[in-house]
C-alpha cells in the first residue's frame, strides 16, 4: 500500500508540465530576499562611493601625489575611482604609470613598488577584487618611509572595504 502511494504520488509530480514562468517565480523570490538583505548594509551599494572610502583611506595613510581603485571589466583593469594632486593635467595623463604598474600587480597577485609608484590588491579571501595604485609624492622616498610594509598593513586593513566593494560589483553586475 505504501509503495503504490509512492508510485502514485511519483507518477503525478513527473507527469506534470515544467511552468515556462518557474525561472521567473524563482528569480523574483531571490531577488526580494536580496533587497531584505540589502537593507541591512551599513553603507549603500555604489561602486564609485565604496571607491571613493577607500582611496580616502589610502590617502590618509600614505603621502601620494596620485591614486586610483581598478576593478576588472573581463580581462582588462578599469579604473574605478581616481585622485591627483594636480589639476592642470588629465588623470589619464597623470595615472599612466601607476595604471602599468597596477596591471602588472594585477597579473601577479602581489603588491609591487617601483620607485615613486606602488600597487597592491585588495582581496576577499580568495582572488583580488580591486587594485590600488599611486605615487607617492616626489618629496619622500618610497624606502625612506617603509613603502613595501606600508602598503601590505594597509591591504590587510582595508579588507573590510573590500567586501563591501566586492558586493556593490556583484551587486550592479545583477542589475546590468
Amino acid at each position: 500500500l505504501g509503495l503504490g502511494m509512492i508510485a502514485t504520488y511519483l507518477h503525478a509530480v513527473l507527469r506534470r508540465d515544467p511552468d515556462p514562468l518557474g525561472p521567473y517565480h524563482d528569480a523574483q523570490d531571490l531577488i526580494r530576499r536580496l533587497i531584505e538583505l540589502s537593507d541591512g548594509f551599513g553603507t549603500g551599494l555604489d561602486p564609485a562611493t565604496l571607491g571613493t572610502r577607500l582611496l580616502d583611506a589610502v590617502r590618509d595613510e600614505l603621502p601620494a601625489a596620485a591614486l586610483a581603485v581598478y576593478v576588472a571589466h573581463g580581462h582588462e583593469l578599469t579604473p574605478l575611482v581616481t585622485w591627483t594632486v594636480r589639476t592642470d593635467t588629465e588623470p589619464a595623463d597623470e595615472l599612466a604609470e601607476v595604471t602599468g604598474l597596477a596591471e602588472l600587480s594585477w597579473a601577479s597577485g602581489r603588491s609591487m613598488v617601483a620607485g615613486q609608484v606602488f600597487a597592491f590588491p585588495l582581496s576577499t579571501g580568495g582572488a583580488a577584487t580591486a587594485m590600488v595604485a599611486g605615487r607617492l609624492s616626489e618629496r619622500l622616498e618610497a624606502d625612506r618611509i617603509g613603502l613595501d610594509g606600508r602598503i601590505h598593513e594597509l591591504a590587510d586593513r582595508l579588507a573590510p572595504g573590500a567586501v563591501r566593494l566586492d558586493t556593490a560589483l556583484l551587486f550592479e553586475a545583477l542589475r546590468d
